[in-house]
């Protein structure tokens, strides 16, 4: 894996579609019927684990200027600067860990095996494919559908928890609209109360967490992919759920219906048809405080 540190603003743009698209677009039955043979092609573009950075909002707050841009900027490369020394000398843990080597083939296996839609392969990348890229293949493609996912990994600007997300988006041939889309995410156990407290206990025993926590990942993601994509239907429970949802600045809840459910972790699906695999922890509001 190539040696190098990356730190991101809070949000991961997934270049494929257009950002006022609805986020969850469903393969239906009848959809479905008119695809007899799907090109898969999966992308992860990160050589290793990367942190978002807490964004400023000083300009914000204060009605923007030149001067509240200087501070945040001065903010972020802090922020920045922190997160770097902490992390830099617990790649020694990560180094060796392949997100490509764990995902790619239980994606490989699910696709070609267990879907509805027949495919005869995975393509897999490390290159971010453009719209452009996108239509020239489609244009002389034998399959009927070109299905594409974009997977990103993370730990939270706290570094209490590690993130999986991966976006999906399919077109059919000759068709302008997406067929299907949607954003499937995973996130981990809290792990410390943050910072150096949370990365030491990421990086211990040769980083023997963060390993389990990315094979969970890989394993929660293909679950449920399987729930859109698979060939038996889920019927999620008609009474929602509120479970805590880790920013990395605030603990808030994320609501859904359940798909599956253990001693240890909840799948539920958003009202806005969205998946996410978080622990089974029930989210409780803060109590107000009294100044």
């Amino acid at each position: 894996m190539l040696r190098k540190l990356v730190i991101l603003a809070p949000l991961i743009l997934f270049i494929a579609g257009c950002q006022t698209a609805p986020r969850h677009i469903p393969l239906d039955a009848k959809k479905s019927a008119n695809i007899k043979l799907v090109q898969v092609v999966s992308m992860i573009t990160q050589d290793e684990i990367i942190a978002r950075s807490k964004p400023s909002y000083v300009a914000v707050a204060v009605g923007g200027g030149l001067l509240a841009a200087a501070v945040d900027s001065s903010i972020t490369k802090s922020r920045m600067s922190e997160l770097y020394n902490i992390l830099e000398p617990a790649y020694a843990s990560f180094d060796d860990v392949d997100m490509r080597a764990i995902f790619w083939p239980q994606l490989q296996e699910f696709m070609t095996q267990r879907a509805r839609l027949l495919t005869e392969n995975v393509t897999t990348t490390p290159w971010l494919i453009t719209p452009g890229e996108r239509a020239e293949t489609m244009a002389t493609m034998k399959e009927d559908a070109y299905l594409e996912m974009y997977t990103s990994y993370f730990f939270d600007p706290d570094l209490r928890t590690f993130n999986v997300i991966t976006n999906t988006l399919m077109f059919s041939k000759n068709v302008e609209a997406a067929t299907y889309r949607n954003t499937i995410a995973y996130q981990s156990p809290v792990i410390g109360s943050g910072m150096q407290d949370s990365m030491d206990k990421w990086t211990a025993n040769n980083g023997e967490l963060f390993r389990n926590a990315l094979s969970q990942a890989a394993d929660e993601t293909i679950r449920q992919l399987e729930f859109d994509l698979g060939r038996q239907t889920v019927t999620p429970s008609k009474k929602p759920i509120t479970l805590a949802y880790n920013t990395g600045t605030e603990t808030i809840g994320r609501t859904g219906n359940i798909l599956a459910q253990d001693d240890n972790r909840v799948i539920l699906r958003e009202k806005d048809g969205t998946l996410i695999s978080l622990p089974n922890v029930v989210y409780k509001k803060p109590e107000p405080v009294d100044y």
